[in-house]
């Protein structure tokens, strides 16, 4: 579950304006901390200053008594020595619904004077040599060239989005495996210049010939499902979509079930419109620029948990599919928000797919573009 951290100067305006409600409503978490002095306590995910779709601080004392989490709900900051990047959290309905937006999400880069939040911001600031992977550091513009390289990877209009996902994965594996270290902007640009020649093209095909794991795909997507389900109590919104999986294919035998999963994914999913791989394909998008996970903390670890997280959305939306015979995008974006929310924040998810040693080959079904 969340925890929203509350600074010790707002938890003494709070109590001070509010008295016994704030105490009830907020538990001290570290004494000798300042940004982490007490927790904001929810219940069956719900905050207990939430008066139906409204919060009551903001409504009777104004957005100043705002804890600094609250007020800058839903973006997520943080800063680099290159800039300060700005994302949003999908728990957020509206962010949720500009994924179903007509066109590609747009990576921005704006002024100090146009961000629209004040510098200080920031969830962390991130001053270490940012690392492509365990072992491999880089420079700070070959950082920026990586990003950047990922992106285009991903917006290309060839191929599925798991080709690309996998050309992605084959483009940080070259650049580990190169001998400078630390890693430098003339090597990432004549990386990618061989990933736009070759991987758009030829990557994607070989890999939809390879031989699959059907079986080990089906029990991670279950087993990752179940986990959080018996983790803790969810949101309604959360359990709904994640039971639907396990409801649907778990009572299975193992073949039965194999069969079952891909059976249902490709008459559903290859037959959605071009609506529903749009939203995919922004979420991934708003993925990789948003979250430093996937460039300062082990890119290749970051991506297969990307695309463990494709797999494990995909699951959720053709279970709810599966009775209507389609999956529309209101099912995909309840199965994103289900899955983003509680499986993405979990510190260990992309470590538990790396400790897995997951292929990639093994935890998609890749299918035509």
């Amino acid at each position: 579950m969340w925890e929203i951290p509350v600074d010790r100067a707002s938890y003494d305006r709070a109590v001070a304006a509010l008295g016994d409600e704030a105490r009830r409503h907020l538990t001290i978490a570290d004494s000798f901390s300042h940004f982490g002095y007490a927790r904001l306590k929810l219940t069956d995910g719900r905050c207990g200053f939430q008066d139906g779709s409204l919060c009551r601080i903001h409504r009777d004392h104004g957005e100043g008594m705002l804890f600094p989490e609250c007020r800058k709900f839903p973006r997520i900051i943080f800063r680099t020595p290159l800039a300060m990047h700005c994302t949003a959290s999908f728990a957020c309905r509206h962010m949720l619904r500009m994924l179903d937006r007509p066109g590609r999400v747009r990576v921005l880069h704006v002024t100090p004077d146009r961000a629209g939040f004040p510098p200080d911001a920031c969830d962390t600031t991130i001053d270490e040599p940012p690392s492509l992977c365990r072992g491999k550091l880089m420079t700070w513009d070959a950082f920026f060239a990586v990003e950047n390289g990922l992106l285009e990877i991903l917006r290309t209009a060839r191929g599925s989005i798991e080709s690309r996902l996998l050309t992605m994965i084959e483009f940080v594996r070259t650049l580990a495996g190169d001998a400078d270290s630390p890693l430098g902007r003339e090597t990432v640009d004549r990386e990618l210049q061989t990933a736009r020649v070759d991987s758009f093209h030829e990557l994607g095909s070989r890999f939809l010939l390879a031989p699959h794991a059907p079986g080990a795909q089906v029990e991670f997507v279950l087993s990752a499902i179940h986990g959080r389900l018996q983790a803790g109590e969810l949101r309604e919104w959360e359990r709904g979509p994640l039971e639907a999986p396990l409801k649907r294919w778990a009572s299975l035998s193992d073949s039965r079930r194999c069969d079952a999963y891909l059976r249902d994914f490709r008459k559903l999913y290859l037959a959605a419109n071009e609506r529903v791989h749009l939203i995919i394909e922004n979420y991934l998008v708003c993925r990789v620029a948003g979250n430093p996970e996937f460039v300062l903390h082990g890119v290749e670890p970051g991506l297969h948990a990307a695309a463990a997280l494709v797999t494990l959305i995909r699951a959720a939306a053709v279970a709810e599919a599966a009775d209507q015979g389609e999956i529309v995008p209101e099912g995909m974006l309840r199965a994103i928000r289900a899955v983003d929310t509680a499986f993405f924040h979990l510190p260990d998810f992309a470590e538990n797919v790396a400790k897995r040693r997951i292929d990639p080959a093994d935890l998609l079904v890749l299918t035509p573009g």
